[in-house]
């Protein structure tokens, strides 16, 4: 899911047998969702979000098999269009606009600076590639059209939560191939660096929400993350709370 000129997309899922080709949108004016085109190739747990006008699909799954496959829908035109692939196949990972890289757009007149100038990267962070999960990330350039490797994580993770806030992009809980995890750490655009970060709580929270947050040091080459038990929930670790937490730094 992914939200778009205040539109809501829902890309792909699962029917319990195969990832699906189905996607809608939802349009809060008339509380009302909408089928749009289908996507190229059914699959589930893809990394999904929006650029430029623009919705991306990364990875997910077929129906087991890991996809590297990349699509792009463009509601001007209710088209999927694949482009380059990944440089890893994996499902359940995270995918958003970041690192703020700008380049002037030389085809038009500029008329005015914000005009002149558009977001050309998004940044894929973790997942699994069927066996592992994955602390590996991957950068788009939308100018050149390809992938390349970013910084890894500190901590493997699939069916990671991600979320960009200033100069930050926050990746959240997910499975390490070993168990479930409840910390957080944080992409900074300026050093390029992955940072363990440790949310400053309000004070009216209990010492058990506060104990939820913790620097993981496990073991994370562990083989074999379940499909069936990466879908369970990883922490009780509240969204409000977390949000809290992160507005705070």
């Amino acid at each position: 899911v992914c939200d778009l000129n205040d539109k809501i997309y829902c890309v792909g899922g699962w029917n319990g047998q195969v990832g699906i080709k189905q996607c809608d949108v939802f349009v809060p004016e008339t509380s009302q969702w909408t089928n749009i085109a289908p996507l190229l190739t059914g699959q589930c747990r893809a990394g999904v979000c929006s650029m430029n006008g623009l919705v991306f699909a990364a990875g997910g799954c077929d129906a087991w098999n890991c996809l590297s496959s990349v699509e792009v829908y463009d509601p001007q035109t209710d088209t999927w269009t694949y482009i380059k692939n990944m440089i890893t196949a994996r499902r359940g990972c995270g995918l958003a606009m970041f690192k703020g890289w700008y380049e002037p757009i030389r085809r038009s007149p500029p008329l005015c600076a914000e005009w002149n100038a558009f977001l050309i990267s998004c940044t894929l962070v973790g997942g699994s590639d069927g066996t592992h999960s994955l602390c590996s990330t991957e950068i788009y350039d939308s100018v050149e059209k390809t992938w390349t490797p970013g910084p890894n994580m500190t901590t493997s993770r699939a069916n990671v939560g991600i979320a960009v806030i200033g100069s930050r992009l926050y990746a959240v809980g997910g499975f390490s191939g070993k168990t479930f995890l409840n910390s957080i750490e944080y992409l900074d655009d300026k050093t390029d660096e992955w940072t363990t970060f440790v949310p400053k709580f309000s004070s009216n929270q209990t010492d058990e929400e506060k104990e939820l947050v913790s620097n993981d040091s496990e073991d994370d080459s562990a083989n074999g993350d379940d499909l069936r038990s990466e879908n369970n929930d990883s922490s009780n670790l509240s969204i409000e709370n977390c949000g809290e937490a992160l507005v705070a730094s």
